[in-house]
């Protein structure tokens, strides 16, 4: 329940969460726990090893998945991963609230998505305080072409609410493989190209068959980078 709660209370401050980033993605104790007292497995050994660890050292996180350590965690996971910051985690879903479901990992970072698209973010410092994604939403999954507005708040220094508006053009890619830790998808690829007064930059979603976004890759804000994000769990 804290880890709800955590998306919708307390906002850690830039300057504080970026020290705190790297070990709270790889802090996993909490998803290693609930799989040990499942009967452990693979992935939840090592999954105590990172957590111990607190730094991206040895083996990484997904080379450690397969189908069958996934499968012994007995929940919902899903990969998350920061290219700019080189560090990944395992996430699980911990509840969800008029269609927005959030995931959390070990240590209290969490995101909120809706249908897959990125609402917001908890825990990574320069957090993703929420998105206006309605018109996203509506757009990508009546196919594309289409050009949108969404809007992105943060927190500034002083804990005030800066607002960002951004043009975006959502356009089909066409077939695609979406590859993630667990193989690789045959999927539809989309591309939402967005620009705003001082940022522009590009999302990718790759929608399977059945409608669910398989993988991924969204922006969160300038001091956190790129999210990606990958279904490990489901058809």
């Amino acid at each position: 329940m804290g880890a709800v709660l955590a998306m919708t209370g307390h906002c850690d401050r830039p300057r504080r969460g970026v020290v705190r980033m790297a070990a709270a993605l790889l802090m996993l104790g909490l998803l290693a726990g609930c799989a040990a007292g499942q009967g452990g497995g693979p992935l939840a050994d090592a999954l105590s090893r990172i957590g111990a660890a607190r730094a991206p050292a040895g083996p990484s996180l997904r080379a450690q998945i397969t189908p069958e350590a996934v499968a012994a965690l007995n929940q919902p996971v899903i990969l998350i991963a920061l290219p700019e910051r080189g560090a990944e985690a395992l996430a699980r879903w911990v509840g969800a609230n008029n269609g927005h479901a959030t995931w959390a990992s070990g240590d209290g970072v969490s995101i909120r998505i809706r249908r897959g698209i990125l609402s917001a973010t908890r825990g990574l410092g320069g957090d993703l305080l929420s998105a206006d994604i309605a018109d996203v939403e509506a757009a990508l999954y009546a196919g594309g072409p289409t050009r949108v507005i969404r809007i992105h708040r943060y927190l500034d220094g002083t804990d005030q609410v800066t607002i960002r508006a951004l043009v975006c053009d959502i356009t089909r890619a066409g077939p695609d493989t979406a590859e993630t830790a667990v193989g690789g998808f045959a999927t539809t690829r989309f591309d939402e190209s967005c620009s705003g007064p001082d940022r522009t930059f590009e999302n990718r979603y790759w929608i399977g068959a059945n409608g669910q976004l398989r993988k991924t890759r969204q922006w969160v804000g300038p001091d956190v980078g790129t999210i990606v994000i990958e279904r490990l769990t489901g058809e």
